[in-house]
């Protein structure tokens, strides 16, 4: 029998020029800093301070949307995320790329960053049940 248990999905969705500046953005350097630090560009902007790899999703379009279905068309547990999400997200702002991580509820703390990798803006967490 699958256990079925909660999940927290937070997303940042925005703009990249190319998907390989966003996986740039989301990777984990694991040659250290001279302080340690191996967190990724993503985790600093957003002061998170761990985040397992295979939790983190992105997504990239070629053409911009307005549209958070067709954004997140294909992701993981789509069927439950996209409707969760379509309940807080405003309508008005073309994105090409997002960043899905499950099991982080994150806190909204910082919600935007433009860098060289890309601008993203923090939507918001929902929660979905998972089967294991």
């Amino acid at each position: 029998m699958r256990e079925i248990r909660d999940c927290y999905v937070s997303l940042w969705i925005g703009s990249s020029e190319s998907d390989e500046k966003l996986l740039d953005y989301i990777s984990i350097d694991y040659e250290e800093d001279e302080d340690g630090d191996d967190d990724s560009q993503f985790m600093k902007d957003f002061g998170i301070d761990y985040v397992d790899e295979d939790d983190i999703e992105r997504i990239f379009l070629d053409k911009e949307t307005d549209s958070i279905k067709c954004l997140l068309s294909g992701c993981s547990y789509e069927d439950k995320v996209i409707p969760e999400f379509e309940k807080i997200f405003l309508v008005g702002k073309d994105f090409n790329c997002g960043i899905l991580v499950y099991d982080m509820d994150y806190d909204g703390n910082i919600t935007f960053t433009e860098n060289k990798y890309c601008r993203l803006e923090f939507v918001g967490t929902v929660k979905i049940k998972i089967k294991l």
